[in-house]
């Protein structure tokens, strides 16, 4: 997380004004002071630099997916109870749901993280695959590595629990495991956790670094996966008929839109690798552009597409063939063991 701008001259002490221009926060009294600082500066500068870019592509990216689930928002809610340690949400009649797509019950929420806790409840891997073009695209030529983790979360602010119309209950946590994202500088070695789904248990921050993240939440690592391994197994998923299909087909539909329309910003503007590393003032700018196009692509997607078939079609499947859709994705999920790096230590 970017780090306050100092007071005083970074090299001699003076009161200073000039600020530099790479890591925005430490500060000179005349050039010269910051010529003679350079040498020792240049690590932290660069450094600096590296932890603002991924801090920004953990917000452009969590605010796209947001703003993406919100847009493709698929589960009738008829009442929600908000309360500070735990989010009952009672879920509507999916029948009654012909579209698949249904518009977000914003008249529900009362707060930014009450509806943040219901885009990405019960979300898992979903957005590490309908973003992983987004986040690539951003982390082009910046030098970390990136990993999918599997987390088992210790403790959580709060947790949400599903109330399905026959009066069963399901909780997000402790039953489920949590997924999000790992980066490593190359060169330093320090590691930053972007979790994208947190909100579901009010962890409503989107960046963090690697080992307050772990010791405010994580109980163990279960799995770790590389890069694109969930965008991959979403692909799979969506190539199963019946219920798949509207989990995961159709939202990938919309998420090549997202895509296509990232490549038009970029046509338009830069290189979204670019923008990670733009002065505050025309970063703001630039993001608000990018996050526009994604949104006005999903939601035109949404708005001009009949699913009503679609629908027909995987209700119809699923109650030929019961049960079957849901072993096909158990069985294509059970193969991610094969690919986790755990495995091989």
């Amino acid at each position: 997380m970017a780090s306050d701008p100092h007071a005083a001259c970074s090299f001699c002490g003076k009161p200073a004004q000039m600020k530099c221009n790479g890591c925005k926060t430490h500060m000179y009294c005349q050039k010269e002071c910051q010529v003679r600082d350079w040498p020792n500066h240049k690590v932290i500068c660069k450094a600096q630099r590296l932890e603002q870019a991924i801090e920004r592509m953990a917000n452009i990216t969590h605010q796209a997916y947001l703003t993406f689930r919100e847009n493709t928002w698929d589960t009738p809610i008829e009442k929600i109870e908000d309360k500070e340690d735990e989010l009952v949400i009672f879920d509507g009649d999916q029948k009654l749901n012909l579209r698949n797509f249904t518009p977000f019950p914003d008249k529900l929420v009362k707060n930014d993280r009450t509806k943040m806790a219901m885009l990405c409840m019960l979300i898992c891997n979903e957005p590490l695959a309908f973003m992983h073009s987004l986040i690539t695209k951003l982390l082009r030529g910046v030098d970390v590595t990136v990993e999918e983790l599997q987390v088992q979360l210790r403790t959580v602010p709060r947790k949400a629990i599903f109330v399905a119309p026959d009066g069963s209950r399901q909780s997000n946590w402790p039953e489920f495991s949590h997924m999000v994202l790992r980066l490593k500088s190359v060169k330093s070695g320090k590691q930053w956790v972007v979790d994208l789904s947190g909100g579901q248990y009010g962890i409503c921050q989107p960046f963090w670094d690697w080992e307050i993240y772990v010791a405010n939440y994580v109980g163990k690592i279960t799995a770790i996966y590389s890069s694109g391994t969930q965008r991959e197994l979403i692909t799979e998923l969506a190539k199963i008929d019946g219920n798949p299909v509207l989990t995961y087909r159709l939202v990938q539909d919309a998420a090549d839109q997202l895509n296509k329309a990232v490549d038009i910003w970029e046509e338009r503007h830069m290189k979204l690798s670019r923008l990670l590393f733009l002065g505050d003032a025309a970063y703001r700018q630039q993001e608000m552009s990018l996050l526009d196009i994604m949104k006005a692509a999903v939601r035109s997607f949404i708005n001009s597409t009949d699913f009503a078939k679609p629908v027909q079609a995987a209700r119809a499947y699923e109650q030929a063939n019961p049960g079957f859709s849901q072993r096909k994705c158990c069985d294509r999920a059970m193969l991610l063991q094969s690919v986790n790096l755990l495995n091989e230590h």
